[in-house]
């Protein structure tokens, strides 16, 4: 049984307990080699890693040639860094038993946590033996993270690993980095994972979450990888499916609050759950962590992410607070989901919500110090700003009395680092050897799991060593019970903050235990975590702007004895005495918040249907992002150069909806577009919107002449080599254009490419669209699952619809663009496909361009209905002799006959290919043979069935 690197507290108090049991059974059987074993286990999980060995050695002596034993002597050398040792052992163990797979793999670990040349071979020779082996997943993930020439041969041999065992392997992984490994490996995993797993809203989380933590991240690029994750959850997660009922106005005001805490931040919730005023606010709290002393009036529930939607709507909630944070490990992501699904009319992000979400959030809590004014406007949300600070804390009232500072009786000074290792990145490992390279015989302790990390110790001992710290002077504390912890800050004089993820429990505890905190703000919340905290108890003076600040202020606090004795004495006062531990400032604040809240989102609660709160809650989204100077800043063409597209976008009224389409249109990159808007005479804050609008081509009808006719004025004006009309309620995706791009230039006949349109409440729209025999028209797969494999086959198809359609600009010079019979809109978009078709060129639709859409978001009333009805008429007049070939409507499966298309005339032959398996080539055998025959029946409609997978 193995224990895993990372010791939650609560676990981390039990082992004690567990170590006095085995010693019990110890001293009633003398050398029981199971107590034995049991002993040895809970010393590793302790970071006791010597007298570990000596348990395991104590069971060879009485077991000699033990295998399990062997193993288990050979990962406890591992743990302690005994990296030769471990090797020989494990060497001896397969010179007895070759080929043995657990031998292998701890070989291989050994390896990887040495650094040692040879691990991906060793991970390969195991890959032979057993392909799906969570071990070796879990070491070639490990070589990846570390990164080099080991890191890029596991990465190949990781195409050998079955999909199911590779896609949970990547998240335990990237679980693993985040609370136990260095941020540089995070960050590789998290990109290598976005790489290979395609789709997967969750690694791209943690992919941002790692962004958060890189000092190379810029404030825009951060908001931008925000919104395109955001787009990418919510296109994947669907709108809550619940009972529409408008609610009338509720005859008590006092807004209903549920605070949804996933994470174990009970001491910063504690003080301002208990000091809600029930006349105020009525309180709920959703979490399955013990919430001891919690206040009768605060109603405590269950924390299931699949229901919170649910059990929300029954409790009528007006505001959702999130104090679990802005990544996906721990079971967060699940409750990231259900946001984007909406569970609450009001969301609000506070604890660990280190910036903006994209627009998960409606709004942020913040403050002053974590988000000053000129940061705003890279926010999606409303930021709520706290006075006093956003921080309520309630300290730990038992912790052992505060000390004199180490320096008093060691003549130098002691810097602690407390930051988890994800936070530890090259920048600020740099930051701190200064720091310690400045002050003569200081020395500089890392506490927790970086203890544990030997390729993390040696690059941490590597880059102070660069700077003239001797190694010597670098010490790493294991990972402590919550009490040894607080004690062991008696041997620190300064702590060091990690920049740019700040500390939060981490600064708190060594303030209580009367030691300075030195940080170092930066460009977002997270970034400024550290400056919050301080500035709420009146010590914004250890907060730096720069590395050179941070440097001199951590310098000269370590050198001022007199100072540092003085915070020693008088810290806990200053804290108990602060805004900091004021719950009933906090609550108050955020009741009145919430009540403000509760007023202005009464229009999406009484919408009438999940289109109308779509449209209420995109409403007060514009109303939020008008109010700061924010603009959409589209690409500008450079004079004398023809861009690859001209995106058209007609425009009436829906201006929220319209900030969001534009908005994800301005997010693209990979492209060459210009972009042209025609307004159709809008009456609502659509020119308020326009005005904030950069880089595109607006045109301003002073009548609303119709989708169609403001269509064809957008081509007239357009320059691009293609031409892409975009529906005002339809959202693209990351990459759409680019996709769109790279699909038409490999394929110079296709004369009109859709995308796949996802509705906005889940569920696919179309993969494609069939023309029936009456002239009426269905999406190819609607309601189905729009992210599984069959939706993601391009195929040619009757037409695609006008939420996103693009066309070569001779083309439809050549045929005229959309016929104006149809106008004002309907079926111009059915018609064109047609004649594109008649023209020999295909339709195609292409799954990689991936967009959201609110069906007739932007249409008013039944106009809709009245002009298809009409326009179907005129279609049918116009096409009567194509459609007679055409079936009666019916039922558009996306695992019907995929291939019908007017190219399928005449009808091809079906091919139905049986495999034992995708015929990869490096499987060998008769694959290679069964891949190029498969090769030489391309263009034939083919199905391949592998019969084992």
């Amino acid at each position: 049984v193995d224990i895993p690197g990372s010791q939650p507290q609560g676990l981390l108090r039990r082992l004690p307990e567990a170590e006095a049991a085995a010693q019990q059974a110890l001293r009633l059987a003398p050398g029981d080699v199971d107590s034995l074993r049991h002993l040895g286990w809970v010393l590793m999980a302790q970071g006791r890693h010597g007298q570990a060995q000596l348990a395991f050695l104590r069971v060879l002596e009485d077991k000699p040639g033990d295998a399990v034993a062997g193993l288990e002597l050979a990962q406890a050398r591992l743990r302690g860094g005994r990296f030769d040792a471990g090797l020989e052992e494990v060497r001896g163990l397969l010179l007895e038993r070759p080929g043995w797979p657990p031998a292998l793999a701890l070989q291989a670990q050994l390896m990887a946590e040495a650094g040692l040349p040879g691990a991906a071979e060793a991970c390969a020779q195991l890959l032979r033996a057993a392909r799906g082996s969570p071990e070796v997943v879990r070491t070639l993930l490990r070589l990846v993270g570390l990164g080099g020439p080991e890191g890029a041969q596991a990465r190949r041999l990781l195409s050998l690993v079955p999909a199911d065992a590779l896609r949970g392997g990547w998240r335990d992984a990237i679980t693993l980095a985040v609370h136990t490994q260095s941020h540089e490996c995070l960050a590789r995993l998290a990109r290598a994972a976005c790489e290979d797993l395609e789709d997967d809203p969750w690694t791209s989380g943690a992919a941002l979450y790692a962004a958060s933590l890189s000092p190379q991240t810029q404030v825009a690029a951060l908001a931008l990888q925000a919104r395109d994750w955001y787009r990418g959850l919510k296109v994947r997660s669907g709108l809550a499916r619940l009972p529409l009922v408008p609610q009338p106005p509720a005859a008590d005001p006092r807004p209903r609050i549920a605070y949804v805490a996933s994470q174990l931040h009970y001491s910063l919730l504690a003080r301002v759950l208990a000091a809600h005023a029930p006349d105020r606010a009525e309180i709920f709290l959703f979490t399955n962590h013990p919430c001891p002393g919690l206040p009768p009036h605060v109603r405590l529930h269950p924390l299931e992410p699949e229901a919170l939607a649910e059990s929300c709507a029954a409790n009528r909630i007006d505001v959702a607070i999130d104090a679990g944070g802005l990544h996906p490990v721990e079971g967060q992501f699940e409750l990231l989901r259900a946001y984007a699904r909406r569970v609450a009319s009001v969301q609000i992000g506070w604890l660990g919500c280190w910036g903006s979400a994209g627009g998960l959030f409606d709004a942020l809590l913040a403050d002053q110090a974590s988000v000053p004014p000129q940061q705003e406007p890279h926010y999606e949300e409303e930021v709520l700003r706290l006075e006093g600070g956003q921080w309520c804390w309630d300290p730990p009232l038992s912790a052992p009395a505060t000390s004199t500072p180490p320096l008093l009786a060691l003549g130098s000074p002691t810097f602690g680092v407390t930051a988890r290792s994800l936070r530890l990145g090259a920048a600020c490992l740099d930051a701190f050897a200064r720091v310690v390279a400045a002050v003569p015989r200081s020395t500089i302790r890392f506490i927790g799991e970086v203890a544990g990390d030997w390729p993390l110790r040696r690059k941490i001992v590597q880059r102070m060593q660069a700077q003239g710290v001797d190694a010597g002077q670098v010490l790493f504390d294991p990972f402590m019970p919550y009490a040894e912890y607080l004690q062991w800050f008696a041997r620190v004089d300064v702590v060091l903050d990690s920049f740019p993820g700040n500390g939060g429990l981490s600064m708190l505890d060594p303030l209580w235990m009367g030691v300075p905190v030195v940080t170092l703000a930066g460009g977002w919340a997270g970034a400024r975590q550290g400056a919050s905290l301080l500035a709420s108890i009146g010590l914004a003076q250890w907060v730096a702007q720069d590395a050179a600040q941070f440097q001199s202020l951590a310098v000269a606090l370590a050198g001022d004895c007199a100072t540092l004795a003085a915070h020693r004495a008088g810290l806990r006062a200053r804290i108990l005495g602060s805004p900091l531990v004021d719950g009933r400032r906090v609550a108050m604040q955020i009741e009145a918040l919430c009540l403000r809240l509760k007023e202005a989102s009464a229009g999406q609660v009484q919408a009438r249907d999940g289109k109308a709160r779509t449209r209420a809650h995109a409403q007060r989204a514009l109303d939020t992002w008008l109010a700061l100077p924010r603009t959409i800043d589209l690409p500008c063409v450079e004079a004398g150069t023809v861009p690859e597209l001209s995106v058209i976008v007609v425009l009436f009224n829906q201006a929220g909806l319209s900030r969001r389409t534009l908005q994800a249109l301005a997010d693209q990159r990979g492209a060459s577009f210009e972009t042209i808007i025609v307004d159709n005479a809008s009456g609502d804050r659509t020119s308020d919107l326009l005005e904030r609008v950069r880089g595109a081509r607006i045109i301003r009808n002073a009548d609303n002449i119709g989708f169609l006719l403001a269509a064809r004025q957008g081509a007239a004006a357009a320059s691009g080599r293609r031409l892409a009309f975009l529906n005002s309620d339809a959202i693209l995706q990351e990459g759409a254009l680019q996709a769109t791009l790279a699909a038409m230039q490999a394929d110079p006949a296709i004369g009109v490419l859709g995308a796949r349109v996802v509705l906005t409440d889940g569920g696919l729209q179309e993969a494609g669209n069939m023309v029936f025999a009456d002239g009426s028209a269905g999406g190819i797969g609607r309601g189905e699952d729009a992210f599984g494999h069959a939706a993601r086959a391009a195929r040619g198809t009757d037409y695609v619809s006008g939420v996103f359609l693009v066309t070569p600009a001779p083309l439809w010079r050549m045929l005229g663009g959309f016929d104006e019979a149809y106008a004002p809109a309907y079926y111009e978009d059915t018609d064109y496909c047609l004649r594109v078709w008649q023209a020999g060129f295909r339709v195609v639709y292409e799954p990689s361009v991936l967009l959201e859409h609110l069906e007739w978001g932007s249409a008013t009333g039944n106009s809709a209905t009245v002009l298809m009805e009409r326009n179907r008429a005129v279609f049918c007049a116009r096409h009567a002799t194509w459609l007679q070939g055409q079936p009666l409507p019916q039922p558009l499966p996306l695992d019907g006959d995929r291939w019908r298309s007017p190219e399928d005339l005449p009808r091809l032959p079906r091919v139905l290919f049986l495999e034992n398996e995708v015929p990869h080539m490096a499987r060998g055998g008769g694959l290679p043979r069964a891949r190029l025959m498969l090769h030489a029946l391309q263009g034939w409609p083919v199905t391949l069935f592998p019969l084992w997978t």
